[in-house]
């Protein structure tokens, strides 16, 4: 038995207007069963995914297909959440947990997806008609959702990105906080640490090594000027006197294309211009501070003897 073209054609109209997801309903709206559904998707013509499925079966998912499929199948209460709705709001984070808020009755679940249920109230949006959590709160989401380690990582990036401010954050979690709450005792410990001075937990593992340098002249976050007092870049640490940079690479993998070539352009002018550049990892600023120490210490040592 053979679907009717004017049945396939209904169903892939509706299939593009929602970025290729398309719901078992709709499919029987225009005209294609059960059955035949089940035959289009083994046969690799139409693709199972997320509950809902996507039309054609050859067509990339991404972030959008991912937002409607699973509104498709868990209903127009849910939004889409973690870094799928933090991408769709503009912050770039490779994690690829799918995380929907979905207050209200239980519904079935989706393999793969973390569907939170609390009553917490967040800020949702609409970007091109898709439901999604803001993205700060969605970031909130995803910290609670990974582990404690990847947690620390994107909220020092979220900081350093100046995404969030720590008063901010500390703000954001508020309601996150009462007793029996998911993830409440890792957001407690984050907002302390994030309300203790520096940008970051990066920032804050800086500091504590250059104070082991007894270098008096270090400055965080340092804006270089040109000549006419204009700013150049900022720097997220800095020994203008020797012209040695110190530079914090997140763990969370780089913002985009377009802020990958600007930071090597910026980075290329620091060199041309005589700077020294060290660059350290956010790990290595956390659990190898004396390996860190050595390093700052030598390129000391050598721009002193050449000076």
């Amino acid at each position: 038995m053979r679907v009717a073209p004017a049945a396939l054609t209904a169903a892939e109209r509706t299939a593009r207007q929602q970025w290729g997801a398309l719901s078992p309903a709709q499919a029987r709206e225009a005209g294609i069963s059960m059955h035949m559904q089940r035959r289009l998707c083994d046969s690799g013509q139409w693709r199972r995914h997320l509950g809902s499925m996507v039309v054609p079966g050859s067509r990339r998912s991404d972030d959008r297909t991912d937002a409607i499929a699973l509104s498709l199948r868990l209903g127009e209460r849910a939004a889409i959440s973690g870094a799928t709705a933090m991408r769709l709001g503009g912050w770039a984070v490779p994690d690829q947990e799918l995380i929907v808020w979905c207050p209200g009755p239980e519904r079935p679940g989706v393999g793969g997806v973390t569907i939170l249920r609390d009553d917490v109230e967040r800020s949702v949006v609409t970007p091109g008609g898709l439901r999604a959590v803001a993205r700060a709160d969605a970031l909130v989401d995803l910290i609670i959702v990974v582990d404690s380690f990847r947690g620390r990582a994107l909220l020092d990036h979220a900081l350093q990105r100046r995404w969030v401010t720590a008063e901010g954050w500390a703000q954001l979690v508020l309601p996150r906080l009462g007793h029996g709450r998911r993830g409440a005792a890792r957001l407690r410990t984050l907002a302390d640490s994030a309300l203790g001075g520096a940008h970051s937990e990066a920032e804050r593992g800086l500091q504590r090594i250059l104070g082991k340098t007894r270098l008096g002249g270090w400055r965080l976050n340092w804006v270089l000027r040109d000549g006419y007092g204009r700013p150049l870049a900022e720097l997220d640490a800095a020994l203008p006197e020797l012209k040695i940079c110190i530079e914090v690479d997140g763990l969370v993998a780089h913002s985009g294309r377009s802020q990958f070539e600007r930071d090597r352009r910026r980075q290329n002018a620091l060199i041309l211009d005589g700077w020294l550049i060290l660059r350290f990892t956010w790990k290595q600023l956390i659990e190898e501070p004396e390996r860190v120490l050595r390093e700052i210490l030598r390129a000391v040592a050598s721009r002193t003897q050449s000076a």
